[in-house]
Formats: structure tokens, sequence, C-alpha cells
């Protein structure tokens, strides 16, 4: 219990470092730029908000392919001023914008939906450095066939909205962990953790950091993906107060069918623990659950007799005393 407490009691001073240093940071971003290069950042993040807006809702999937990809040497205009990476982009709703713990990157991404119901992702790593530094990731999702497996570079990237990112040391190394949101196509859609780290100074993405124990291989899956019906809801993400990693359990509506597109959560959940420098799947993650005879959602009703003989025999005893 009390190495426990300990830990606990590091990662809440961590999570409070970053947080002082995230705001730390913000403040000087904005003392980096003065009103003028302020304005014109800020015109082009209103240019980039139009674009997105068009692109998501208009009824053309010509104008919404344009709009997305016209965004592309706006973003990078406003990245090449010195100092960008410390710009918040407060105004955008339609570009995700997710830091890296550390602050080392932080990673643009957004999506269109074509006419036959799929989506496509565009995507840019922006290193933390005071001249531009940009990778451009090209989805090859639909390219991939295996994307559990797959390991590769910025050039086959499994295409998503990202939505958090979390960290862990393996050695020397740091692996990032990326949740994505995809919409997919017209009967499913996919949420994923992807796992990035650098080599050289080369982004890999993919890593074998997700292990099944109760499976008769010991291969390691290079991410994680959860495959659910389109009108259901399903969640991935990391809960840091147990430090794992947590999603719905997902249940096919026909017990014959094993398509991603009839799977629904049915309540319970699973997750991953860390431990030796790897994910380990565990199979459920909470033990009370209703409508379970072994977990009754209520305490053992009180035997109140039981509770006044015990009374009167404690008071029996102290009066021998």
């Amino acid at each position: 219990m009390e190495f426990k407490s300990y830990q606990m009691h590091r990662m809440m001073r961590y999570t409070l470092l970053l947080l002082l240093l995230g705001l730390a940071l913000a403040a000087r971003g904005q003392e980096r730029f003065d009103s003028l290069t302020l304005e014109k950042m800020h015109g082009m993040e209103m240019q980039l908000l139009a674009m997105g807006d068009s692109m998501i809702s208009d009824s053309s999937e010509t104008v919404r392919i344009r709009n997305a990809y016209l965004q592309i040497p706006v973003l990078v205009e406003i990245l090449k001023i010195p100092g960008s990476f410390h710009y918040p982009f407060d105004s955008l709703r339609t570009i995700s914008l997710t830091y890296a713990p550390d602050s080392g990157f932080r990673v643009f991404t957004w999506q269109f939906q074509l006419n036959s119901g799929r989506y496509r992702h565009l995507g840019a790593v922006q290193l933390n450095s005071d001249s531009l530094r940009l990778i451009p990731l090209f989805d090859a999702s639909d390219f991939m066939e295996s994307p559990e497996d797959s390991i590769s570079g910025a050039r086959k990237w499994y295409g998503a909205m990202y939505y958090k990112a979390m960290m862990q040391l393996s050695g020397d190394t740091a692996f990032y962990y990326f949740f994505g949101y995809d919409p997919n196509d017209p009967f499913s859609t996919r949420k994923l953790v992807e796992v990035m780290h650098f080599e050289n100074g080369e982004l890999i993405l993919g890593a074998r950091k997700f292990y099944f124990p109760e499976r008769d291989s010991n291969l390691y899956q290079a991410r994680f993906f959860i495959e659910y019906k389109k009108e259901a809801s399903a969640s991935l993400n990391f809960d840091d107060s147990r430090n794992m990693i947590i999603y719905d359990h997902l249940v096919p509506l026909n017990p014959l069918s094993e398509a991603g597109a009839d799977r629904v959560p049915d309540g319970s959940y699973e997750g991953f623990t860390y431990k030796n420098g790897r994910w380990e799947h565990v199979s459920k993650v909470f033990h009370e659950a209703i409508n379970e005879f072994d977990n009754p959602p209520v305490p053992q009703p009180v035997d109140f007799e039981k509770e006044k003989k015990d009374r009167l025999e404690q008071q029996k005893r102290h009066e021998k005393k």
C-alpha cells in the first residue's frame, strides 16, 4: 500500500508539473509574437476555420476534398513563422491538435467524408523547434492488410483524429500513445491506440507493445483497435487514476458474426495495464456488475437480530471485567 501511495503521489506531482509547464509555455508563446504577427496568424487561422467548415458540411464531394487539401499550404504558412509551435490555434474546430505529454511535438489531424460514406484523414507532426520541422502523415489505412501488426513510417499512417496522448519510457526511449477516432464507413466506427517513437530522428509508427496473455501466441500487437456498430457508442481511453487503458467490451448482436459492424458494448470493460515495458491485457477491469449473482450491486441485508445478540454478548464480557 505504501508503494502504491508513493506511485500515486509521484503521478500527481508529474501531472501538476506538466500542467504548470503547459500554462507557462502558453503564456510565453503569446509573448513570442508581436501584435502584427499575431493578427496575421489569427487571420490565416480563420481561413482554416472557413475551409474546415466547408470540408465537413458541403454537399459536394469535390468541394469537401478540395477544402481538406487547401488547408495544407495555409497551415504550413502559419507554421513557418518562428516560434509557431507555441501558437495555440484556439479557434480551430475541424482540425484536432494533440500534444505529446512532454511537449516534444504536436500532431494535427483532420478528416473528410467521401460520397461512399468512407473517410480519409490528413495529418502532420510538428516538432518543438524554433524553425519549422514538420513531418507529413499519409493515410494508408485502406492498403494496410494487417494494421494491428504493421510497423512503418509517416508515409504509411493509419489515419485517425487524435483526441488524447500519453507516454511511457522504456529504457532510454519515449513511446507515445495517441488515442484516435476513425468514423471508418457507413456501417462501423473504429477507435485505436497508435504508438509513436523516434529512431535517429525518424518517426516510427507502431510498436509491439500490446500483449494478450490469454492467447496461445506470444506475438505482440503493434497498435490496438476496437470496431463497433455505427449506431453504438464505445469508449477507449487512458484512465489516469488507475494508470490503465480502458475500453468497452464489445459483443456481437448476431452470435455467428465476427464483423465489427455487428458489435456493441455490453456494459462491461476490458483494458491494459503496464507491466515490464508492455501493455498487458486485462479481460475484466471492474468486477462489480449489476445482474450478476456473484457480484450483487448492493450490500447484503443487515441482520439486526445478530447485531443485537453480538452487542449483548460484548456488554456481558465488559461487565465481567
